[in-house]
């Protein structure tokens, strides 16, 4: 499904609701961007003023940003619980929308997103990081010569954040399941998932988790929490005759049969709020991004399931 939209700015006017950790990090990634403009965000913050480009107006009410400022689209940083009614607002705005991972907490929320977003030529990107960092783009490439993978063996994690808001599995399970998916092109047909620790910190709550994901030719061994030791981004792909490894902890982030590849040095927030000004600017979406984020909330609920049994 590809989707037309009706706009003629060069430099489109974004919006921006939820101004948290992560949404600093937008605010100063869509200033440097040069290619587009924060008009406007959404929070509660009384400093988030403070931090947000001249000219850019604050409101305290996401509904006050969609009505009051003259937008080309939106983008969600809020927690996830609160995604769907955003989403759908920007949706009926005829905004298109770049947000968050995970898409949803449920797949009955995020199948009902996909279908209003069908429904009323609506159009949505979701962030899962790791699918707009070039060392993944540069994986993605070398697929044709590297053949089906066999195994794959992902880790990421660090120590901390501890929330409330979200579960660990909801919170770092969308990384690597999404990468997952997207490299086999389909979703797991065995889920498996059990805790290898838990521990109840003043912050919120701790885990380590272990994901093991039966794809129709791959099987995924997964390791995700906010009890490791340091910071954790590594995955690792075994085909036939060699093996990709993506490391963000290191300098040299992807190797390919042994050797050190040269990448792009760009962040992946850069490139994904890139990628949404492009789609913006063109006037085309296509509904690759939604479709897969469904399936990363349905691995998840099934996830859920197991572990809470």
């Amino acid at each position: 499904m590809w989707t037309k939209l009706n706009v003629s700015r060069e430099r489109p006017r974004l919006g921006l609701v939820g101004v948290g950790r992560w949404g600093r990090n937008i605010v100063r990634t869509v200033s440097e961007n040069g290619r587009a403009e924060l008009a406007g965000v959404a929070s509660r913050n009384p400093h988030t003023a403070d931090i947000v480009p001249e000219g850019c107006q604050v409101f305290a009410d996401w509904h006050e940003l969609i009505t009051n400022v003259d937008l080309d689209g939106v983008i969600v940083a809020t927690p996830p619980a609160h995604h769907p009614r955003f989403i759908l607002s920007a949706i009926d705005a005829k905004l298109p929308v770049l947000v968050e991972k995970p898409l949803a907490l449920s797949v009955a929320e995020a199948r009902n997103i996909r279908d209003h977003a069908s429904k009323n030529a609506g159009s949505v990107l979701v962030d899962h990081t790791q699918l707009f960092h070039p060392a993944w783009f540069e994986l993605k490439r070398r697929l044709p010569q590297l053949g089906p993978a066999q195994i794959i063996r992902s880790a990421g994690g660090n120590r901390g954040p501890f929330r409330t808001d979200t579960t660990v599995l909801w919170d770092w399970g969308p990384h690597d399941i999404s990468m997952c998916i997207d490299l086999t092109g389909g979703i797991p047909e065995i889920v498996s998932i059990r805790r290898v620790s838990s521990e109840r910190m003043p912050e919120g709550h701790g885990e380590l988790l272990r994901l093991d994901l039966g794809f129709a030719t791959t099987r995924a061994e997964i390791e995700i929490g906010n009890l490791m030791v340091t910071k954790t981004r590594r995955f690792e792909v075994e085909f036939a005759d060699t093996i990709a490894i993506i490391d963000d902890t290191v300098e040299h982030k992807f190797q390919c049969g042994g050797r050190k590849i040269p990448i792009d040095r760009a962040p992946p927030l850069t490139v994904a709020i890139e990628a949404f000004v492009e789609s913006i600017t063109a006037n085309s979406f296509n509904s690759h991004s939604l479709d897969l984020a469904v399936e990363v909330v349905d691995t998840l609920e099934r996830c859920d399931a197991v572990l809470t049994e």
